[in-house]
């Protein structure tokens, strides 16, 4: 396979397909290597899923949802009679009805030989721990007293909890008192696409979920660093839409694992490019008047007329009394508010009479995009991206007639230079006017599912009516994050780096407890080693997880959770334009001798002890104290109580049809703008946002902020996900043989023939940027572009104390995050990818 700048055409059958989804195959995949697995945890060929079909809970079909990943898929769950998982499918009538590995694997996690069962107490040193099984009473009782000890001598902002989406995880630190309360993974995952979001579409538009493409109407899909098989309810959607009649160009340095049953293309790109290759594609979509005018003039800032100090022309300047933006109306051949044009120019320049006597030059937005564009032809954006020209000119052309419409970005922490490359790709959507149109980019119907807890200006609310004045502290502190990088707090974005920093100067005050819940730092953020010296300094980390994940090394205390099969809970259905309900039935209890309970409930019982009158005032009983799966439900149906009044709907009806149907569409998405909350009120492409943060308003390409190969034997290391990868699935006993390859450093053949080196060949790799190193085996292979190398993320180079001999083959490989070059970007994003030098052993 060529993949020397050329698209490289990728196609599946279309039989079968449909009928399975990608998922089940993946399911199947499973199922077929559980002759090889040692305990009767593999019991996917335990029952065939197609014979369940039309069944009720009451048969042991049971509806679920997977937390896993942030699809949140629907699925449902098949229990034997003796109560123990047989398999799990996706939920076919849901609008979220994917499934892939990391869903799958629910039945083995159930009972995994390595599943934390009790609380753990660190009698060692955090790097060097002696693990001790204690009760939940003394481990909740000891780390309740930490707590108060670190908060009477630190105050309440000088604890942290992290997660990575889990619901209701925030609680603890709302509770408490502390603005640390939801450091997210966004700062290395989602962030740089976030803020590029909200610079052109406002506020609240930080989630990769709050714009999302119409799939079912889709013609052509420009996926850029988009990664389908990660999303399998996209790629059910997709596989569907317009009988094959819909065009994938899917533009990334590795090959994409799934292919489409439809038109797909793989355009490998030198990582870090990407902006020089949508700005290209912006530059001959403008140069040949292929874009939406009129689109431009009615929904965009693109007519606003700018002044040369880079502000736009507004009523203040011209003396109407008003703050009005200014255009240049053709009918009137004036330059007047955009309130009142008729006909607003997308190409005047000329000369603005303002109201002091001056005379300002001013321009159209929309002429400072197509100049910021023109440095970018297809021939100088081939010499950057290592895309061929005439491949950049054909997805231009195909882009523009057939009204494409692109990704605006998952994971895209990764070069430094990210929120461009995302601003860039978004302006391709606006340019065409394919926002809030068949097949183009989509605001999905807002909705969510009520919190156990909320804020509400000075008070502190719960689902069970009781109400608590909160602490001042909440607002009194800055967020460490958002401290050191004001940008975060604007665009609602997380930067774990700022509780790093914190922890080990002080600045602006110190961390001291940190409360880990369901996410892996250590495969998940930048610079692990100064991540792990932080960690050593607090005087409390507690981690909440399911599985003994390498970061509980640096734990004081690990308390096991409940995983989403036994848990009772509702969210809102992302990654769909309606908004829906999903519904997890408990359809299982912990496993014989495990001990784990609600990670909600064990928050619930710290807060019980030490600050035991707000528990008591929001509504916590005793019984709820004594009764953790009771507590569960009751949260749960408190919630879904308060959504059902919300929309007028008998409470009790409305669960019991979540129970039989396990999802409900509440409101349907009907096509046109909301109201944007961006300072103009309009999509930006000439963003106001990023002109009042100090960035540049329009977007341009820079280099990556890691130092670039330069030697034969030197590679740019990228990392990424896939369906079998996240912290959970890694740790699954069909991994040892399914994901073998994931453990691997992936080299295309042409670099693995110039350094001598064949599959399974160990090398080093040395990052260039801060000399860490770390050892793996080659994986020779052309789904890789050349000059590159892949790792995924989680899968490999684990380190964990408690991973036993049956499970030694999860220290294999690479842990990519400690390579990464320890950067953080100056607006906060996470530098994720890195150059290394690769050395045979």
């Amino acid at each position: 396979m060529n993949t020397e700048g050329g698209a490289v055409r990728i196609r599946i059958t279309r039989r079968g397909f449909l009928k399975l989804g990608a998922a089940t195959a993946a399911a199947a995949a499973m199922a077929s290597v559980a002759s090889k697995i040692p305990f009767s945890r593999a019991v996917m060929a335990h029952g065939d899923p197609s014979s369940a079909v039309g069944q009720s809970t009451s048969s042991g079909l049971y509806p679920v949802y997977c937390r896993a990943g942030g699809s949140a898929c629907s699925l449902q769950l098949s229990v034997d009679s003796s109560g123990r998982p047989v398999w799990i499918r996706p939920n076919p009538e849901s609008p979220q009805a994917g499934e892939c590995d990391r869903g799958a694997s629910g039945v083995w996690l159930w009972d995994h030989p390595l599943r934390l069962s009790s609380p753990l107490r660190n009698a060692g040193s955090k790097g060097d721990p002696k693990w001790e099984s204690v009760t939940w009473e003394d481990a909740l009782d000891d780390i309740a007293s930490r707590l108060q000890d670190i908060i009477s001598k630190y105050g309440p902002q000088s604890v942290a909890v992290t997660s990575h989406w889990m619901p209701e995880f925030s609680t603890l630190g709302i509770l408490l008192g502390t603005p640390n309360n939801a450091i997210v993974q966004s700062g290395t995952c989602f962030g740089a696409s976030g803020i590029a979001r909200v610079a052109i579409f406002g506020a609240g538009t930080a989630s990769p979920f709050a714009l999302i493409p119409d799939l079912a109407n889709a013609r052509y899909v420009l996926a850029i660093g988009r990664n389908f098989n990660c999303t399998m309810g996209e790629l059910r959607t997709l596989s569907a839409a317009r009988d094959d009649n819909v065009q994938v160009v899917i533009v990334d340095p590795k090959m994409p694992n799934v292919a489409l049953p439809t038109e797909t293309w793989w355009l490998p790109i030198k990582p870090g490019t990407d902006a020089a290759f949508a700005l290209a594609i912006a530059n001959y979509i403008i140069q040949n008047g292929l874009y939406d005018a009129q689109f431009l003039k009615s929904s965009t800032d693109a007519p606003f007329l700018i002044k040369p100090d880079g502000t736009p022309l507004t009523g203040a300047d011209m003396g109407w009394g008003n703050s009005d933006f200014a255009v240049y109306d053709e009918y009137a051949g004036a330059i007047v508010s955009y309130r009142s044009s008729q006909s607003p120019s997308l190409e005047y320049s000329g000369s603005a009479t303002l109201s002091n006597g001056s005379a300002a030059q001013v321009t159209t937005a929309f002429n400072l995009l197509a100049q910021r564009a023109s440095k970018y032809t297809p021939q100088v954006a081939s010499g950057i991206t290592g895309i061929a020209a005439d491949e950049i000119v054909g997805v231009a052309r195909e882009f523009a007639n057939m009204r494409g419409v692109a990704y605006t970005g998952w994971w895209s922490a990764r070069n430094g230079n990210d929120v461009d490359d995302w601003r860039a790709i978004d302006i391709l959507n606006v340019l065409v006017g394919n926002v809030e149109r068949p097949g183009g980019l989509l605001f999905p119907v807002p909705g969510g599912v009520p919190s156990f807890v909320s804020v509400s200006g000075k008070t502190i609310k719960s689902v069970f009516g009781g109400s608590a004045p909160a602490p001042s502290s909440l607002s009194q502190y800055p967020r460490v994050d958002w401290y050191r990088w004001p940008v975060l707090q604007k665009a609602g974005v997380s930067q774990f780096k700022g509780v790093v920093e914190a922890a080990l100067t002080g600045e602006p005050y110190p961390i001291k407890a940190l409360f880990i819940v369901a996410t892996e730092p250590l495969h998940r953020d930048v610079d692990i080693a100064r991540l792990k010296e932080a960690l050593e300094s607090m005087d409390l980390v507690v981690v909440i997880d399911v599985l003994p994940q390498d970061v509980i090394d640096y734990a004081d205390y690990v308390l096991p959770d409940s995983i989403y099969l036994e848990r009772e809970e509702a969210t809102s259905i992302p990654d769909t334009p309606d908004f829906a309900v999903e519904y997890s039935y408990p359809a299982l209890s912990p496993p014989q001798g495990n001990d784990s309970r609600p990670m909600l409930w064990a928050m619930m019982e710290i807060v019980k002890r030490v600050n035991p009158s707000m528990a008591a005032a929001l509504g916590y009983t005793d019984q709820m104290s004594s009764d953790p799966w009771g507590f569960q439900r009751e949260v749960a149906e408190a919630e879904i109580s308060a959504l059902a009044k919300s929309y007028g709907m008998d409470p009790a009806s409305f669960l019991s049809e979540l129970r039989s149907q396990g999802f409900m569409v509440l409101k349907k998405h009907s096509y046109g703008l909301p109201a944007l909350k961006t300072p103009s009120g309009r999509i930006e492409i000439y963003s106001l946002f990023a002109l009042q943060n100090g960035l540049d308003p329009l977007p341009d390409y820079a280099p990556p902020a890691y130092r670039q190969p330069s030697a034969p034997d030197e590679f740019v290391l990228i990392t990424g996900k896939d369906y079998q990868v996240t912290n959970q699935a890694a740790w699954l006993l069909p991994m040892k043989w399914l994901a073998r390859e994931m453990r691997m450093i992936w080299m295309n053949p042409s670099d693995a023939e110039r350094l001598g080196l064949s599959t399974g060949d160990t090398v080093q790799l040395t990052s260039l940027d801060t000399g860490e190193s770390a050892t793996g085996s080659v994986l020779v292979t052309d789904r890789v572009a050349p000059g590159v190398l892949f790792v995924p993320q989680a899968m490999g180079g684990h380190t964990s104390s408690m991973i036993t001999e049956e499970f030694s083959w999860l220290t294999e490989g690479v842990n990519p995050n400690v390579l990464n070059p320890g950067m953080v970007s100056g607006v906060g994003i996470g530098v994720l990818n890195a150059s290394v030098k690769v050395t045979k052993i």
